[in-house]
């Protein structure tokens, strides 16, 4: 069974909401280059930048840092 990435999850819901990596970190604190990165598969978040990023999404902050 497939199961999205995170880096999945981060591009769909970056696509849904109209938000790009640059919006994203101006609105939560985050850098702009982390964010590319973790789009692109290159490694994970912290919890904390997980939880950050799920609320600006819309998504579940546990679910999507865990």
């Amino acid at each position: 069974m497939l199961e999205d990435e995170f880096c999945d999850i981060l591009r769909k819901a970056s696509r849904g909401t109209g938000l790009d990596a640059q919006t994203l970190a101006a609105r939560s604190g985050l850098s702009a280059h982390d964010i590319a990165h973790w789009s692109k598969g290159e490694g994970a978040p912290p919890e904390h930048a997980a939880r950050a990023l799920a609320k600006l999404l819309g998504l579940d902050p546990g679910k999507l840092a865990d």
